[in-house]
């Protein structure tokens, strides 16, 4: 499987005219890649993976799946977005074979798939519960094992961490490494974080601001499995970081008051901060 992102862009309409979120994008992810898109906010990233889902179509350029052309939704490819978007009527299990239901996989089956993907994210004790009671991080393993039930092609996650506290997601970064190792799904990841986008990735595209471009491609090396909090994830977050500043600068210099200048913000000696988010 190969996907493939060919002179890509994308142009809202505004009050003011038109808004350009996304021009000439263009990569490949290679079967069984980790690719994670980093960018400050509001350049494209969550449009770019709407687009290769099929939710939105392009204004110029194409996406391919294996040498065929994307042109709308399909379960090759699955998102898993910020919020788990879980059925709170459903429980655990129901929610996880919803997708096969619908698919008309029988009832005895839906549940062995459920089940065998509930114990690979550490919830099949939980499959009878619902989702006001488990937390965020069950939530959102519970998304993922939903998403793997349909066996994608792919999976494009867009900040599926954003949300949860910091300890959360330390976990379920270990764990989407090990669920990945042993599916070899291929696999984009939008996120803002630059640790966790080196902890995570094989390779990292850094978006520059409106309209997002690639600016910059990276390869991580760093033996598997990584740790958000390791010495060597820093370092090379501290070199996208440098590439990512500029980019930052522009989002907030039109968001921030005139007397604002990088001079009087820490912001950009954090390398582990979620940038972007909120700005």
């Amino acid at each position: 499987m190969r996907l493939k992102v060919e002179n890509l862009s994308k142009i809202f309409p505004t009050r003011h005219g038109t808004l350009s979120a996304l021009e000439e994008i263009n990569f490949e992810a290679r079967e069984g890649e980790f690719l994670c898109l980093v960018g400050p906010s509001g350049c494209g990233k969550s449009t770019l993976l709407n687009i290769i889902a099929g939710l939105q179509p392009p204004d110029q350029g194409r996406v391919w799946m294996n040498g065929e052309e994307v042109k709308g939704p399909g379960t090759d490819r699955i998102v898993i977005f910020q919020d788990a978007g879980l059925f709170p009527w459903l429980n655990v299990r129901q929610n996880v074979g919803y997708g096969l239901k619908i698919a008309g996989v029988p009832p005895q089956q839906r549940h062995q798939i459920a089940m065998s993907f509930l114990k690979m994210v550490h919830l099949s004790r939980f499959a009878g519960s619902y989702v006001h009671e488990l937390s965020g991080g069950m939530r959102q393993r519970v998304a993922i094992a939903r998403a793997l039930a349909m066996n994608p092609k792919v999976l494009l996650l867009d900040e599926p961490f954003a949300a949860l506290d910091s300890q959360t997601r330390d976990i379920l970064s270990g764990e989407l490494q090990d669920i990945w190792a042993r599916t070899k799904k291929t696999i984009v990841f939008v996120t803002h974080n630059v640790r966790e986008a080196v902890c995570l990735g094989d390779r990292v595209l850094v978006l520059s601001s409106q309209p997002g471009r690639i600016k910059k491609e990276l390869c991580v090396t760093l033996p598997r499995p990584r740790s958000l909090n390791s010495v060597e994830v820093g370092e090379l977050a501290s070199l996208i970081l440098k590439e990512l500043r500029e980019e930052i600068e522009r989002v907030m210099s039109k968001e921030m008051d005139s007397d604002w200048s990088t001079q009087k913000s820490d912001l950009f000696d954090l390398i582990d901060r979620n940038l972007g988010s909120g700005i």
